[in-house]
Formats: C-alpha cells, structure tokens, sequence
C-alpha cells in the first residue's frame, strides 16, 4: 500500500473497526444503496454501455436514488479515509468488499458531480474513494488475499483474470486538487 503509516497485517482493533463498517450496510441508507447499486449495476456488465445520463436524470440531487448511490460512495469514502490514514489494515476491506467493482461503476456518477461543481458530502470529491479503489486493485494484481467473491475464480481463472479493467489514470479533480470553484 502506498500510506507511509499503514501497518503491515491487521490487528484486533482492525477486526473491531471492519465490523462495524459491515454493520453500517445491514440495514439503514447505506443497505438501501447497496441495494440500488444491485439493482442497476450487475458483474460483468461493461460501464460503457451504461447510460449514466440516464441513471442522472432518474435520479436528481435530492431524491431516493441520488441518496442511495451517494451513501455508497460516502460508506468507501469512509473506509478509505481510514485505510489512508493507517487506522484501518486495507487488506481487510479488500478482502470484505470488491472496491474496484464500486468505484468501476460509480466514479462516472462521481466525476459527472466533480464536472458540475457541486459541492456536497462525499459524492462531489470522493477522492479517498478512488484513492481505496486504486490501492484494492493493485493489491489484488498484487497476488494477496483470499476473497473469491468475483465469479469466475472457481473456474480456475487467476484473481487477475477477473478484475475490472485497470482504474483509469488520475481524474481532472486529482489533478487540480483542491479547487472548488465549478468550471466555467
């Protein structure tokens, strides 16, 4: 991983911590995320037959599925500020959750905020998120962990075989990190 702080395996209190992150998507706004995520992207689907301009004008800031996909993006956002700042063992959110599948298909929605300019919890900027979606995928290129949660694996296909295409390079925001003002 690429946090200077980060410790090199898990330790209880990573164990206590990744818990009650899997706590937070039983039940609540973020289930009801998850949930939505289910419901419009499924594994093996390409992004780029998605119509997320589609998906934007269905679901407009301030409703039920803005909502939903945000909380997904604020859950990782969370976890992600703490795998960065080496409060959480990375290795055991990647083995619980499939970050790069997330980020694969939400970051259009998030980018398509950063490019408005719209300021809000996490979904406008998100960067821990895309940061934890980065480090999960060179993690699993890596050859570490145990999770098969993508299909395939039991197939006899190698773990690198089966991960979403490699993250795209540093978004614009990354680039210009730090600056608010919407595009003009």
């Amino acid at each position: 991983m690429t946090t200077s702080n980060a410790p090199e395996g898990p330790t209880h209190e990573d164990a206590q911590l990744l818990i009650k992150l899997y706590d937070m998507t039983r039940d609540g706004p973020v289930r009801r995320g998850f949930l939505w995520y289910l419901d419009h992207f499924r594994e093996g689907m390409d992004p780029s037959t998605v119509d997320y301009d589609a998906i934007r004008a269905r679901n407009p800031r301030i409703s039920d599925g803005y909502d939903a996909w945000t909380s997904v993006a604020s859950f990782f956002e969370t976890a992600g500020v703490l795998v960065r700042n080496g409060t959480l063992y990375g290795g055991l959110v990647f083995e619980r959750w499939p970050v790069e599948w997330y980020w694969r298909y939400l970051g259009p929605l998030v980018q398509a905020e950063r490019d408005r300019g719209q300021v809000c919890d996490t979904a406008c900027f998100a960067d821990n998120f895309e940061w934890l979606a980065k480090e999960a995928n060179q993690w699993r290129l890596s050859g570490k962990g145990q999770a098969k949660w993508l299909s395939g694996l039991s197939t006899g296909k190698k773990p690198g075989d089966m991960i979403p295409p490699a993250i795209d390079p540093p978004s614009t925001f990354e680039q210009t990190r730090g600056a608010i003002d919407p595009p003009s």
